[in-house]
């Protein structure tokens, strides 16, 4: 933990909601950092290390980050529902702890406007979400990570669990692939944020969860593929979905071995 806390403290130290060293394309590109799924995943990271830490630098800087971008009326800056870009739901998931960290309400409003995004999303014959509106009949793994947790928490939250059979058709139709990672993150996030009382549905993304685990090689060649499979399996087990006598261990040998190796370039 405290090689990780180091790494944040780092990152934060060097970043403005603007430039944030971490999307060190932008930075390069001498633009401004607008609304995009990796700055959603880093400010996801930092609440999580609030909740876990209770250091209020975290939540602040999350907020701060976060504030800039959300205006009163719930637009956000950089963001457009039109582009209908799945990546685009990803950083909707910092929206939900902020809101309910702070209650401003333009937060609310915020969630509010990305759900109408997915509304609005374009599908395959079968029901998936296209990746992107550019990308006509294009179903990405990633995108089940960028999308169906947002999605999850939303219909949990708010909409009285309307679109889990949905959220299952979509999830269930895709299974895995080459970038089954994205996909087991997507599974595992989407459990979290589900209530169980739809047993069914809860107990049918369990076993392919768990049926998923056992066919990805753990560890591969790149620290990517450790770090999130570490994850998938530490949560897991956090959540109840995984035995912790059985897997807590591996999940933290392959976060472990993942902090120790030096950064690659092929990691994406």
């Amino acid at each position: 933990m405290d090689k990780i806390e180091k790494y944040i403290d780092e990152l934060l130290e060097k970043s403005t909601p603007d430039r944030p060293i971490w999307n060190i394309e932008k930075i390069l590109q001498g633009k401004k950092s607008t609304w995009n799924y990796i700055d959603g995943c880093m400010i996801k990271a930092i609440l999580e290390m609030y909740a876990i830490t209770k250091d209020e630098k975290y939540f602040s800087f999350a907020d701060h980050f976060i504030d800039c971008k959300v205006m009163e009326d719930g637009s956000i800056e950089g963001y457009s529902v039109e582009e209908l870009n799945i990546d685009n739901v990803n950083a909707g998931k910092t929206l939900f702890e902020l809101y309910d960290l702070t209650g401003k309400e333009k937060y609310r409003k915020a969630i509010d406007l990305v759900y109408s995004q997915i509304q609005k999303m374009p599908r395959t014959k079968e029901g998936n979400f296209w990746h992107k509106n550019i990308y006509p009949n294009q179903v990405w793994l990633d995108g089940l990570y960028m999308c169906q947790p947002f999605y999850m928490e939303y219909e949990t939250r708010y909409h009285n669990k309307a679109g889990y059979n949905d959220i299952v058709n979509q999830l269930t139709e895709m299974r895995s692939g080459k970038d089954a990672i994205w996909y087991v993150m997507a599974l595992i996030d989407v459990l979290d944020h589900m209530s169980i009382e739809i047993f069914e549905h809860y107990k049918s993304l369990q076993e392919i969860f768990k049926k998923t685990i056992k066919c990805i090689p753990l560890g591969g060649d790149a620290k990517m593929q450790k770090v999130c499979m570490g994850y998938a399996i530490l949560k897991a087990c956090n959540i109840g979905i995984l035995n912790p006598e059985k897997y807590l261990e591996t999940g933290r040998t392959l976060i472990d071995g993942a902090i120790d190796e030096p950064f690659d370039q092929k990691d994406d």
